[in-house]
C-alpha cells in the first residue's frame, strides 16, 4: 500500500511539473510579443491539468506577434503568430480609423491547432483609405477563453508616378515637336506619347524612356494634331494626363491652274506645305501621269498632252500633307 501511494505521489508531482513547465513556455513566449488582456499567468493563459477541474480546457490562445506587409494605398497584409490552446474556434479582425473605433470586421478562418505549437497566418485588409492611420484588433477565442490584441498601421499615400508640369508642341521642318517637363518621375517605367485628330480619339504613337523630355512626330495627321502623355509605372499601372498640346493644321493649301486644263500644261503652286510630288489619277484609280519636285518645292509643272479629255483626280503630295482635288482636261 505504501509503495502504491508513493507511485501515485510521483505521478502527481510529474504532472504538476509538466504543467508548470508548459505554463512557463507559453508565458515567456507570449510575454515576448504584443500585450494582451485577460491572459492570466503573466500573459500565458491559464493551465488546467487534465482531470483536475475544467475538463482539460487547455491554454487560452494568444497573439504573439503582429506585423504588416505589402502596403498599398488601399490594402495591407496582416501577418500574425498565435500560440494556441486547444480547440481554437474563432479568429476575427476588427479595424477602423485611429481615434474613431473599430468600424469593420473581417472574419478569419477556423482551425484546430496542435498543442504548444505556433500558428502562423495572414489576412489581407481591403477597401482602406490612402494615407490613413488605422487601429487593428485581433480577437482569438477557444474553449479556454478569449483574448484580444491590438496594433496600428498606416496606408500608403496616393502618389502620381509622373508629375507633369508643362506640355507644348510646335510645327518644325521635320515634323511636330512635342516638349514636356516634369517635377518628378518616381517609379516610372516609360512615357507614351498619344495623338488625336479632330475626332478626339487618342492613339499611342511612341513609347519612350522615363527620362525623355521631347518627341518629334515626323508623320502628323492632316489638319489639327492634338498631343497628350501617359505613363506606365514599374508595377504596370498607367496614368493619363489631362494637359493637351495642339499643333494647328496648315491653313494655306496648294493651288493649281488652269482648271480646266486647255493648253496641255498644269501648274501646281505650294501653299504652307512644301511640294514633293504630283500624281494624276483617272476615275478607274490608275495613275496616268506624275511629276516630282526636284529643285523647286514651291512649284511643279506637269504636261497633260497625252491625257484623253475628261475628269481626273489630282493628288498633291506635300512634305506634311496629301490632298486630292478634281481637275478637268480639255
Amino acid at each position: 500500500m505504501k509503495q502504491k501511494l508513493l507511485f501515485k505521489t510521483a505521478i502527481l508531482i510529474a504532472m504538476v511539473a509538466l504543467g508548470i513547465n508548459s505554463f512557463a513556455q507559453n508565458g515567456n513566449a507570449i510575454a515576448g510579443g504584443k500585450p494582451c488582456t485577460n491572459c492570466g499567468g503573466g500573459g500565458g493563459g491559464v493551465i488546467i491539468i487534465p482531470g483536475e477541474g475544467g475538463g482539460g480546457k487547455g491554454v487560452a490562445p494568444a497573439v504573439n506577434t503582429i506585423t504588416f506587409s505589402n502596403y498599398t494605398t488601399t490594402t495591407v497584409t496582416v501577418n500574425y503568430m498565435i500560440y494556441p490552446g486547444s480547440n481554437v474556434a474563432t479568429l476575427n479582425f476588427a479595424y477602423g480609423v485611429s481615434g474613431v473605433g473599430y468600424t469593420n470586421n473581417q472574419p478569419g478562418s477556423s482551425y484546430q491547432p496542435a498543442i504548444n505549437t505556433g500558428i502562423a497566418g495572414s489576412q489581407i485588409l481591403t477597401g482602406l483609405t490612402p494615407n490613413t492611420a488605422y487601429q487593428l484588433r485581433i480577437d482569438v477565442s477557444s474553449a479556454a477563453g478569449s483574448i484580444s490584441t491590438t496594433s496600428n498601421f498606416t496606408t500608403l499615400a496616393t502618389v502620381l508616378p509622373l508629375t507633369l508640369t508643362s506640355l507644348s508642341a510646335k510645327a518644325t521642318a521635320t515634323g511636330n515637336q512635342i516638349n514636356w517637363t516634369s517635377a518628378s518621375s518616381i517609379n516610372v517605367k516609360n512615357i507614351t506619347v498619344e495623338r488625336s485628330g479632330a475626332d478626339n480619339t487618342f492613339a499611342p504613337i511612341a513609347t519612350l524612356p522615363a527620362t525623355a523630355t521631347q518627341y518629334v512626330d515626323n508623320n502628323p495627321l492632316a489638319g489639327d494634331n492634338y498631343y497628350r502623355l501617359s505613363s506606365t509605372d514599374n508595377d504596370g499601372s498607367t496614368n493619363t494626363y489631362e494637359k493637351i498640346a495642339l499643333v494647328k493644321g496648315l491653313v494655306q493649301e496648294a493651288t493649281f491652274y488652269p482648271n480646266p486644263v486647255s493648253n496641255g500644261v498644269l501648274n501646281i503652286v505650294a501653299g504652307a506645305d512644301a511640294l514633293k510630288s504630283i500624281n494624276i489619277i483617272n476615275l478607274n484609280g490608275s495613275k496616268v501621269a506624275s511629276a516630282q519636285a526636284i529643285n523647286n518645292p514651291k512649284n511643279i509643272v506637269i504636261n497633260t498632252n497625252d491625257l484623253a479629255k475628261g475628269v481626273y483626280l489630282l493628288q498633291i503630295i506635300g512634305a506634311k500633307t496629301t490632298t486630292i482635288k478634281k481637275i478637268m482636261v480639255n
